[in-house]
């Protein structure tokens, strides 16, 4: 798993735009950068489990159940090793940007506290059930294919331009790959993005 579903599945969307460097406008000094790429790794050493995970889709693509039990049992660490050094980040974006991160901060949580439910037992349980061909096939085409509807942060919070041929994407994707009782418990997911984007 890779790519915005890998960040998504995080909770951690926003650090994928902040990460991706592409966004920065002329007043991000490379000492910021820098200290808070220094911030995020000493951090995570700290926690072997969420240094593992965070750099997961790099390396091996653990199966989506083991990966959501992963990612619930460390929510804590990870989230505070990254999110703390954030706001110095600030002045690296425009206004309309900065308050589409922070947005998406708000996307990442409820995703996360959903996910995470009854420590990602229930999601898990489903995935496991649902095998490769939905939590592979089915989340890498959403990712893929429907991504791009609503990763223009400034377009796609003003005010829900493109969220629905997002939400046609990935209902009809997971439709395709995956079991009405997959697809209905990302539902509530899809309803996060909704409500908050919308």
């Amino acid at each position: 798993m890779d790519g915005f579903a890998f960040y998504f599945l995080m909770g951690l969307v926003h650090s994928m735009y902040i990460f991706d460097g592409v966004n920065f406008n002329g007043n991000c000094s490379f000492d910021v950068l820098r200290d808070i790429s220094g911030h995020i790794n000493t951090c995570l050493i700290k926690d072997p489990d969420a240094l593992k995970l965070y750099f997961s889709h790099a390396q091996e693509h653990l199966p989506l159940p083991e990966f959501i039990e992963n990612r619930c049992s460390i929510n804590s660490n990870l989230t505070d090793c990254v999110e703390k050094p954030m706001d110095n980040l600030k002045p690296c974006f425009e206004s309309d940007f900065w308050q589409a991160l922070k947005k998406w901060k708000v996307i990442d949580e409820q995703v996360l506290s959903k996910l995470c439910e009854d420590n990602g037992q229930k999601a898990a349980r489903i995935f496991k059930f649902e095998g490769e061909k939905c939590w592979d096939q089915g989340l890498r085409t959403v990712s893929n294919e429907c991504s791009k509807f609503i990763t223009n942060l400034p377009n796609t919070l003003a005010p829900c331009r493109n969220f629905n041929r997002f939400k046609q994407c990935f209902v009809s994707h997971l439709s395709e790959y995956c079991s009405t009782e997959a697809t209905n418990f990302l539902q509530p997911i899809l309803n996060i993005l909704s409500d908050d984007i919308c």
